[in-house]
Formats: C-alpha cells, structure tokens, sequence
C-alpha cells in the first residue's frame, strides 16, 4: 500500500461558486480528524465565466502541471448554467472532463450535481469516478470519499509505472486490492481482462471505476455495513459492537473510505465461526448474535415490512425499484431487480416485494 500524503490538491471547478458553503470548503481542507487523521487539503475553488472560460482553466492546468502543482483530484459541477450560449442549452461538466482528461489522464476527477441523478445521463456519469449529490459533500457525509479517490488513483498510476512487463502481475492486483488468499482465484476471474493486460493511459480511469462501482459497490466479494450486519442477524449498531473482532476482516486496499467501509465476507464468515467455535452447519445470524450477547438484543435485525415475529432477515433489498431507501428482508419477501445482470463474482440487486 501507497503511505498516504498528510496533504492533497483539491480543485473544484463551478460557475456558480456560491452553492459551495464556506463550511462545506472548510471541511474539505480540514476533515474530521477521526475519520482522516493527520490529513488535510489544499482547495482551490475556479469559478468559470466570462472572465475565467474554460479554455483558461485548461490553460492554468497546463501551468500548475509544468510547475510540478498538479492536482491531486478534480471536482467538477454537472449543470454549468451560466456558461450557456443565450439558446437554453445547459454546458455540461461531463464534456469539460473529457478535455481536461485529454490533457492530463492520470488526474482523477469527479462530478457533483444538485440535479435529480435521473436528469444525468449513464454515459455523463461515467467521464467521472463518482458522480456526488451536492449535499453529501455539503453536509460533510462523503468527504472522506474524496480522499479516498484521490490515494486509490495514485496507487494505480504507481502500479502502471511499477510495471516494466506488457501485464500486470497476478500479485500486484491482488496485493492492490488486498485480497484474502481464499478469494485470489476467483476475484482474478472476476477482474475484467482489459485490467489484466497492458495498460494504456485510460485504463486507470476504467480500473477505478471497477473497483469503486463494482467491487466496492456490489456484494460479491465484499460487503457493506447493511449487508454484513444483515449475515450476522444484526442491525448496523450491533455490528458496530464488533469492530474489533472483525478488525482483520476490513476492506484496506485501494480506494478504502472512511465513510464507505466493507467486509471481506469470507473473512467474516471463517472469523465468526472461529470466535464462536461453531459447526459448519450453524447459520451465521445465530452465530452474531451470540457475539453481541442476549443483553443486547435491541441490534438484533429485523425484518422490513413485519411487524413482531421472530422472522430473521436473510437478504439487503430496495424498498422500491427505484433503488432509493435499503431495508433488511426475509428473501421470500423480495425479487429480483429486473433488467439487473451482476457481473461474473457478484450478486443480484432485489427489491422489495410484499407477497
């Protein structure tokens, strides 16, 4: 793993600089320092107009980078308002980070919007690495995203440049993405082909986006906070009574986030076995349970949907199709996301569904 800098260059690019509370600034230069301890950023806020036109913001990344300041990572507003022609039509930040990755491909970037995500089309979203609602970043919810964006796309640009061989080794990637040895095998399968061959200079843009979307954003190989406390018939806050017995379970590869965590499942399910001594055949929700102990059973887990009853949840769901509020659900009580193909490794997105 790359040591992570105490500092970064954070540059946020809008044309209407305002929407960015001095508070929200605040935070992104000096997060909270029990999530991100030791760090802190160097936020540079460009507001695009008449005085500042695109063509000058490239043109000043072009300076920063000859002079050895480039940034570390690029945020950019989706809905340039005030940059339109007079004829309604609203100039996307999508196409402004296309140039600037044209200049410069090895500077990760990422989009913000205050628009519905549903206004954003697919293939806008995807010239970014993440696309963030602009009061999550407000409210401070997922600044340590930012920083994990920016170390996780380092540590791939020093893998590119480690690699003196056409491919990249088997090791490095499993090593990147710190990987049990139960799991090598198959996550390798897994690993699209196009990040297992030579690299050109999109591929760490492409690789990030798999990793950030796929790997740390669908259950497969990892699980989040939900999804893990729901194996172990818990709610959240139960899990959060065994942060220490699962410590070595922990996601710590590229990419990590303070605000994002995940679970190697496989580590969870050997360790929780281990811990409580328990045969093969025990399922796991009863396996939590007796970790946390009977003098906590208000973080036992409950099912979405049914009042009372001692019906385990089995499964994470949507409440709606719309993929809007997550619940914890018995599988019987959910279907399968329509039109949702996981890739090789990963698992159906489901929905909720009252029978």
């Amino acid at each position: 793993m790359t040591k992570k800098r105490s500092n970064v260059r954070i540059w946020w690019i809008d044309d209407e600089t305002d929407r960015l509370k001095p508070s929200a600034q605040q935070a992104i230069r000096h997060p909270d320092q029990r999530q991100l301890p030791g760090r802190s950023a160097e936020l540079t806020v460009i507001k695009l107009g008449k005085n500042m036109p695109m063509m000058q913001v490239l043109a000043d990344f072009n300076a920063a980078r000859n002079a050895g300041k480039s940034p570390d990572l690029i945020i950019v507003d989706q809905m340039l308002n005030q940059l339109s022609n007079g004829d309604g039509v609203v100039q996307k930040g999508s196409s402004f980070a296309v140039a600037l990755r044209d200049k410069d491909p090895m500077i990760p970037l990422v989009g913000v919007t205050g628009a519905p995500f549903s206004d954003v089309a697919e293939l806008q979203k995807r010239q970014f690495i993440e696309f963030f609602p602009r009061d999550d970043l407000q409210s401070g919810a997922r600044i340590p995203d930012l920083y994990a964006i920016a170390d996780g796309f380092v540590e791939l640009i020093n893998l590119s440049g480690k690699a003196s061989a056409a491919t990249h080794s088997s090791k490095q990637l499993l090593r990147l993405l710190n990987c049990p040895v139960e799991d090598s095998d198959l996550l390798l399968n897994c690993i699209p082909g196009e990040f297992r061959s030579e690299w050109d200079q999109g591929t760490p843009h492409g690789f990030a986006c798999w990793i950030w979307h796929t790997l740390l954003g669908r259950p497969g190989f990892l699980y989040d906070e939900l999804e893990t406390s729901t194996l172990l018939g818990l709610k959240p806050e139960g899990l959060n009574k065994l942060t220490k017995l699962l410590k070595n379970c922990k996601y710590a590869g590229a990419f990590v986030s303070a605000s994002r965590p995940r679970w190697w499942i496989s580590r969870v399910r050997q360790t929780v076995r281990e811990l409580t001594n328990a045969k093969a055949t025990e399922p796991l929700w009863t396996l939590g349970r007796k970790l946390v102990g009977e003098k906590e059973k208000e973080t036992y887990s409950r099912c979405h949907g049914i009042s009372g009853g001692d019906v385990v949840p089995s499964v994470v769901a949507f409440s709606d199709g719309t993929l809007h509020k997550r619940v914890q659900a018995h599988i019987e009580d959910t279907k399968p996301l329509e039109n949702d193909t996981p890739p090789l490794g990963f698992e159906q997105r489901r929905v909720f569904a009252r029978r």
